[in-house]
């Protein structure tokens, strides 16, 4: 096994196992009443003390396992009586049930008890604290569906059922291992023949646009909060990591052969399901399918039914790939303008771009770039393709051997300020070393009256001043 994911809602095709399993039920989030130190508060503080200094010198010493044994009595007595006392009853708990657990393992039936009471220990965090951020419903249940995982794989349905309630809940804030272990999961099951494989593909859809959105929001952080770049890097490589692995995981079944056999199958009957047109444009686009008369048929299907930003998007990316360029800056225009997002919004902007790109419009390419600048303005991805413009078309914008290169200058001005986005740093600097290459050389600069340093105004289809540069 590899990974996890989410089992949000299957509409189709998905066996027993995929049903909802309403015998299933998640304890209540702060539902626990009373005082905190429970009806015996001075047993409890002392049972308290007790239990805490045990787990801090186990932490210091692993090998010492009889401080966890120690830990046993007082902990259970905070847990049965006075569960409000500290969320660590919580934390620390599950380190000395799983110890025992552990040691426990010939011991089959007591083994057992242990799972029950680990188990239990999740509802019970969540009863007490699950308000908390440090115990929210969503990061428990997280840990509970791991557990369950490793102690009750067979418990299948109460695992799909774990993992859906705590992504559900986490949203894109879900830790990456969460997603991963849930996606695994899911590919496990369709390999043993228990689930459809159409829900490799619903599932990666939704699970990679929730971590998308988690690592443009760290990227944001990121940018805000340099004085911790440590933790934000570590962070960002965690969910690229949970990405990767769930493409690798998507891999042997996201070939476009295999995603158009399994959709054209579905597609008459579901033509009229918007979020079946939805979810499968989303998977064309992002395995690169969406060149297919499939692509094309469902966008105009998701449009007809859906006439919304998101659905004109789309359709502008398929007349893209049909080379269709005024439809397509139609459509993306109409949803740039539309969309509520500001993520959204850039997205949009950014395929009007292209769209005026490939059409030959480089200054409207340019004016839509520069707007998609105006939502995200940190962002590095307008300022690359702004540069790809000026170098595309450098040689027409000159009538010497050096204004001919004066785009490379300009271009290499944006890949510098596309650097500042580590989203973009590493395609920036390979840009820039690229436009860097075609700089002119000193001798051409002194032949035709340029001087290096000094400013120099590009006038073609677009005006910008740069500064003379040289290669050598």
């Amino acid at each position: 096994m590899k990974k996890l994911v989410l089992i949000l809602v299957m509409l189709m095709c998905i066996g027993g196992i995929n049903a909802q399993d309403t015998s299933i039920s998640f304890p209540k989030p702060c539902s626990i009443k009373g005082p905190k130190w429970g009806k015996d508060s001075v047993k409890a503080v002392q049972s308290y003390s007790i239990f805490r200094e045990n787990i801090k010198q186990w932490n210091a010493n692993k090998q010492r396992t009889e401080l966890l044994d120690y830990s046993l009595e007082s902990w259970r007595f905070l847990f049965n009586n006075a569960p409000l006392a500290s969320p660590y009853i919580y934390i620390d708990g599950q380190d000395l049930i799983e110890y025992l657990i552990k040691k426990n393992e010939a011991n089959t039936a007591l083994k057992q008890k242990y799972i029950d009471t680990l188990m239990m220990i999740f509802d019970k965090r969540i009863e007490a604290f699950g308000c908390e951020s440090h115990s929210s419903e969503g990061f428990v249940l997280g840990r509970k569906a791991l557990s369950l995982l490793k102690y009750r794989p067979e418990n299948t349905q109460e695992i799909l059922a774990t993992f859906r309630r705590s992504i559900e809940l986490g949203k894109e804030n879900t830790e990456p291992a969460i997603v991963f272990s849930y996606y695994d999961f899911i590919v496990d099951q369709v390999n043993k023949g228990q689930m459809d494989t159409l829900i490799i593909f619903e599932e990666y859809d939704r699970l990679s646009d929730l971590m998308n959105k988690r690592l443009v929001k760290l990227y944001d952080e990121y940018k805000d909060n340099p004085a911790d770049s440590i933790k934000y890097e570590r962070s960002i490589k965690n969910v690229q990591a949970a990405i990767i692995n769930m493409d690798n995981y998507m891999a042997p079944f996201a070939n476009c052969n295999i995603i158009i056999n399994i959709y054209n199958k579905k597609f008459e009957q579901n033509k009229s399901n918007i979020e079946f047109l939805r979810r499968l444009t989303n998977i064309m686009e992002k395995k690169g399918c969406d060149d297919n008369q499939l692509y094309f048929k469902a966008s105009e299907h998701l449009y007809a039914l859906d006439p919304s930003p998101a659905s004109a998007l789309s359709l502008a990316k398929s007349f893209i790939k049909a080379k269709r360029y005024d439809d397509a800056a139609k459509y993306a225009s109409q949803a740039a303008e539309s969309f509520d997002n500001a993520d959204d919004r850039f997205d949009a902007y950014m395929v009007l771009a292209e769209a005026y790109r490939l059409n030959g419009q480089y200054s409207a390419a340019k004016n839509a770039a520069l707007k998609a600048s105006n939502i995200k303005p940190n962002s590095g991805k307008p300022f690359i393709f702004i540069g790809d413009l000026y170098m595309i078309t450098a040689n027409s914008c000159g009538d010497n051997p050096v204004t001919k290169r004066a785009g490379y200058w300009a271009a290499y001005d944006q890949y510098t300020r596309a650097k500042k986005d580590p989203e973009f740093a590493s395609i920036a600097s390979k840009k820039a070393s690229e436009a860097y290459s075609y700089f002119p050389k000193t001798e051409d600069l002194f032949f035709y009256g340029f001087y290096k340093g000094n400013s120099y105004t590009i006038n073609c289809w677009y005006t910008e001043t740069t500064t003379i540069r040289a290669i050598d």
